[in-house]
């Protein structure tokens, strides 16, 4: 259960700093970016259902639901890493992206506004990183500090495992 209870932790951890950087820099998120948050918040969604399973669960027969909350959880970690590795590729240039990745604006108000916003907004490029921490994009550290916890979380229920057999 803790092992889930991290997953989502740390989700929820990458998801906020994203968010903060996003606010403190006056960054808009590119639809890569984006696609990145969503195993996040999958994942923080397991942790969140497996809290509550926990905490009602009479028997150890009902905790067993808990190890597959835990597998999807590391598979939505793993789609989020490669999510990023993907987008660190297309910022490098390893390769093309012809897609439009661009965030929508806000198209509340009347039709003339929405289409004035629209015509107005510039895409945010994905194949452009906008923020860096030592040389490392927001995609590349979600790309890695995604796949450490993942591997680090199958090490550790491997341990377990191993321990309890």
């Amino acid at each position: 259960m803790r092992l889930l209870l991290g997953l989502g932790a740390v989700s929820l951890t990458l998801v906020a700093t994203a968010i903060t950087i996003g606010s403190i820099y006056n960054l808009t998120p590119c639809q890569f970016c984006l696609w990145q948050r969503y195993p996040h918040f999958i994942v923080i969604a397991l942790a969140s259902v497996g809290g509550v399973a926990m905490a009602l669960a009479k028997s150890p027969k009902h905790r067993q639901g808990i190890t597959y909350l835990l597998l999807l959880a590391i598979g939505a970690m793993l789609v989020a890493s490669g999510l990023g590795f993907w987008h660190v590729a297309i910022e490098m240039g390893w390769v093309i992206w012809r897609g439009e990745c661009a965030s929508l604006p806000d198209l509340t108000g009347n039709a003339d506004a929405a289409l004035d916003a629209l015509l107005d907004t510039k895409p945010t490029r994905c194949d452009t990183p906008q923020w860096h921490l030592f040389g490392i994009s927001m995609a590349g550290w979600n790309a890695g500090i995604s796949l450490a916890t993942a591997l680090i979380t199958i090490a550790i229920a491997f341990a377990k495992q191993r321990h309890n057999a």
